[in-house]
């Protein structure tokens, strides 16, 4: 006896799921503000090439390892293996919730929750 189809199929089960207002928020706070400008008023910065590099706030290190991507918007420091978008550097730096540092961005980037 054969099945019709590959056994996983989820052809027709399921229906496509509507993204969540929390999502729709980061994405709004993640589009309307510039990582690098945020990031900037934590460590400094300067360009190189198409990244930004500073002193990582994570770690005692006191090289360039903090790496910031602009255009992907994302951070990362390969020395401490911290990486992530703004909220996640928020919720490392101040040790808070995602849902109090959407919030705060939100309201620094003028987005209305």
């Amino acid at each position: 006896m054969t099945r019709p189809g590959p056994l996983n199929s989820n052809e027709g089960n399921q229906r496509e799921e509507a993204p969540s207002p929390t999502n729709i928020l980061r994405r709004r706070i993640r589009e309307d503000l510039d990582i690098v400008a945020v990031i900037r008023d934590y460590t400094p910065l300067r360009a190189d090439g198409d990244l930004f590099r500073g002193r990582c706030p994570f770690h005692a290190d006191a090289g360039e390892a903090l790496e910031v991507c602009p255009k992907r918007r994302l951070f990362r420091c390969p020395a401490c293996g911290t990486h992530g978008d703004l909220t996640s550097f928020f919720q490392l730096l101040d040790r808070m919730d995602q849902t109090t540092v959407t919030r705060q961005l939100a309201e620094l980037a003028g987005v209305s929750q």
